[in-house]
């Protein structure tokens, strides 16, 4: 089995990608269960693994979490665990992204139609390294070039876990961009290991995985305007959006000035430690999904 390297899979991105929510299942809430009697295993909904070709052998890399301590919210969560293969003689990070990677033509297939540019990906983890390791949470955003017949590198980043993270930790990813034009597809790729060396018995615990946009970085037409009130307002703004989990407040300028979780559908947010201005709101579902925008002034 070919050890898998980032740039791999940031260079084996076909040309025919399958139809796919922009981040499904960020909370890894859901998950199918796949194999036979000697081989189950579990995958979460809308993820590739590694799970289908080396369950047979009794390993999985990737499993469902479900302990409260390797839980940060919901019921579940993502386990990777890198394990040696005797078969291949080698240590397999595990693996987990938006498609899946085929062994035998070392190739990804799938990936989400994607036409935003993310500030970046943020979410919890935990991180166990054997030895001196590495847990990778990758972003690569692309779009076809079809006069020179390939794709091209809109933006790429994300995360690198380098030391131990016992409790839940949160971390944030800055996406960089090489390009003004506007991606058509996003992979994420989360690994246990460093793919140069991985180490038997890493463990990366991942959950609650959003994308963060800017003010600047999501264009607001078609997007649904949220019901607010009072605006203008002072301390307090009530909200009336359906399946928002959180809400992002922009100041002007783009900085994130404040990021809340929704309980409900309908609610009333405190305002009062921001300064007085202009406000854009941006109501996020639990998969991080943009649902609702809406612009306040704080007199």
């Amino acid at each position: 089995m070919h050890k898998l390297t980032f740039l791999l899979l940031v260079a084996l991105i076909p040309l025919y990608l399958c139809a796919q929510d922009d981040l499904p299942n960020g909370g890894f809430e859901e998950w199918v269960t796949g194999g036979g009697f000697f081989n189950s295993y579990r995958d979460p909904v809308g993820w590739g693994t590694l799970n289908s070709e080396t369950a047979l052998f009794g390993i999985t890399t990737a499993r469902r979490a479900s302990s409260p301590n390797e839980v940060y919210s919901g019921q579940y969560a993502l386990k990777l665990q890198s394990q040696f293969f005797l078969l291949a003689n080698e240590v397999i990070p595990g693996l987990c992204l938006t498609g899946s990677f085929n062994i035998q033509t070392r190739q990804i297939e799938g990936g989400l139609p994607f036409n935003l540019r993310p500030e970046s990906i943020s979410g919890w983890y935990q991180y166990s390294p054997a030895n001196v390791d590495t847990g990778q949470v990758g972003v690569v955003l692309t779009r076809w070039n079809a006069l020179e017949n390939k794709r091209d590198t809109i933006g790429m980043g994300g995360h690198f876990a380098t030391e131990a993270a016992i409790s839940f930790t949160f971390f944030d990813g800055p996406i960089e961009y090489m390009s003004d034009d506007t991606p058509d597809t996003m992979m994420v790729v989360l690994v246990s290991s460093s793919t140069h060396s991985p180490q038997n018995g890493s463990v990366f615990i991942l959950d609650d995985l959003a994308l963060n946009f800017t003010a600047t970085s999501v264009p607001l037409q078609d997007i649904i305007e949220a019901k607010t009130y009072p605006n203008p307002t002072r301390d307090f703004l009530n909200y009336d959006v359906r399946g928002s989990a959180q809400v992002l407040i922009y100041a002007t300028s783009g900085s994130l000035a404040k990021k809340l979780p929704l309980v409900a559908d309908k609610g009333m947010i405190d305002l009062s430690d921001l300064q007085k201005g202009s406000y854009l709101l941006h109501f996020l579902n639990e998969r991080g999904k943009l649902n609702a925008v809406a612009r306040i002034v704080l007199a």
